[in-house]
């Protein structure tokens, strides 16, 4: 069954889920199809090795938050960093207390969107760092007391955002140095961008947040060239500069 090969699939790819536990639900899932459909399946090669998560409260999180959701209830939570041996350890010794409103999927790892007290500045917590996450007694903060969150369109949200960062969203514009640099543009944001000709030059205009577009942009330094706003590309030239600089004390 090709819609159960592709659930294993997700289970692969998803960087929240621990190997261990990655393992045995694919081995349930194996378990429905027939010996033809696992030995054709065993033809599709896969990794468990690369970047997984060695949290093993994971699903357990994600259980608390979305309850929590449902009943409209602050979360508290434990957020953790990686130390320089790649161990977990808390961010900082006071628990993090947000009010939550969506947990969303993207790029294989999960995310909680959510607000502090009730500033308007939006959070984006990956469920894999949390410890310790517990359900409180106090209310969420109504989405309609947020200003940044009423209307709040979670799709829309995640097309601008893609590294899950940054808040406000602007429109920027790209000169594309050659043709190829648009499987990119509409790679990584899809409706939210747009490619033309115009003066015998290739661009591309995108709404997102800008933190977003400047890491894009230089991780794509080769194939586009930010023009507009002015206070992006001075951002970027900034960044630049320190990198520059950065190696040249090599």
């Amino acid at each position: 069954d090709t819609q159960l090969q592709y659930l294993i699939d997700f289970v692969y790819s998803s960087h929240s889920i621990g190997s261990s536990d990655a393992k045995k639900l694919i081995h349930i899932l194996e378990n429905t199809l027939s010996i033809y459909q696992r030995s054709t399946y065993k033809e599709i090669y896969k990794s468990f090795e690369g970047s997984r998560t060695d949290n093993k409260e994971v699903f357990y999180n994600v259980m608390v938050i979305l309850e929590a959701i449902a009943l409209k209830k602050k979360v508290e939570f434990t957020y953790m960093n990686y130390d320089i041996d790649g161990n977990l350890i808390p961010r900082r010794e006071k628990p993090y207390l947000v009010s939550p409103y969506y947990l969303v999927n993207n790029a294989g790892k999960y995310y909680l969107i959510s607000v502090i007290s009730s500033y308007p500045t939006i959070f984006s917590f990956r469920v894999d760092f949390m410890k310790n996450v517990i359900q409180t007694d106090y209310k969420a903060v109504p989405m309609s007391n947020i200003s940044t969150m009423k209307n709040f369109d979670y799709q829309s949200y995640l097309s601008s955002h893609i590294y899950m960062m940054g808040e406000k969203e602007i429109l920027v514009k790209l000169e594309l140095l050659d043709l190829s640099a648009c499987t990119p543009v509409y790679d990584w944001f899809g409706k939210k961008a747009s490619c033309y000709f115009k003066d015998d030059k290739i661009i591309a205009e995108i709404k997102t947040a800008e933190d977003n577009i400047i890491y894009w942009a230089l991780q794509y330094s080769d194939k586009v060239k930010v023009i507009s706003p002015e206070s992006t590309i001075a951002k970027i030239k900034d960044k630049v500069q320190k990198l520059k600089a950065s190696y040249e004390a090599v």
